[in-house]
């Protein structure tokens, strides 16, 4: 696609993906985030070379690179994480490719970041009845596309409005394959003695849990912990 369309094919891609292409024609490498940034790319600018990775952890693993916190990555950690700023990589000297751009890089240029891609607000003009439609089609088919995979389908089920819609689609399209979907909860072990509601969480997850595996009629596993560890 790179060969064919240049540093436009990544507009033209449907899905989550970050990877690099050297243009030896060029002497120039490009590094590309999907729009959202589900894929992760962090890199780091030494002198004259680019260290990339899909993880702090393959930079660090550079022997020209050292772990070290600057007040940036200080201020991510106590300020905000486990989040973090975009295009910011906590570490000295580390960055992220930030969602919806690119990254080039060469012999002849300096590094530069270009968009290929923004949300962009328009006003909404559809019916109510066109809105449930429109947004029904595009839930399902981001989660039938998700589904293509090399091993068993599997879905965290936590009880929430989220988990149990996307576990209710997969468990859908299993069927219509003579499948049976396999999902998952997590909790604490003597939750249901030691809970106590708050704003944040008012109920148990598991009383919600039980209601979508009978629905879904999967092959649920509970798997609990202690605190001991």
């Amino acid at each position: 696609g790179f060969m064919e369309y240049g540093e436009k094919i990544a507009s033209m891609l449907n899905g989550i993906f970050a990877f690099a292409i050297w243009d030896g024609g060029e002497d120039m490498i490009y590094l590309f985030r999907d729009p959202m940034g589900v894929k992760p790319l962090f890199y780091m600018k030494k002198e004259d070379e680019l260290i990339f990775a899909s993880e702090p952890k393959g930079i660090l693993a550079h022997p020209s690179v050292r772990a070290e916190l600057d007040r940036e990555g200080l201020n991510e950690v106590f300020g905000i994480g486990p989040a973090r700023s975009a295009g910011c990589g906590v570490f000295r000297g580390m960055k992220e490719v930030c969602p919806g751009e690119f990254l080039t890089y060469g012999r002849k240029c300096a590094l530069q970041r270009k968009a290929y891609w923004r949300l962009v607000s328009h006003p909404h003009t559809d019916s109510y009845e066109r809105t449930v439609e429109t947004v029904s089609e595009l839930v399902q088919d981001a989660i039938r596309r998700q589904m293509v995979s090399d091993v068993p389908i599997c879905t965290f089920l936590s009880g929430g409005v989220d988990s149990s819609l996307v576990s209710a689609v997969c468990a859908a399209e299993l069927k219509k394959q003579g499948k049976r979907l396999t999902t998952f909860s997590f909790d604490f072990v003597d939750n249901g003695k030691n809970f106590k509601a708050n704003a944040f969480q008012p109920s148990q997850d598991r009383p919600y849990v039980e209601k979508m595996v009978e629905y879904l009629e999967s092959e649920h596993h509970f798997l609990e912990c202690d605190n001991a560890h």
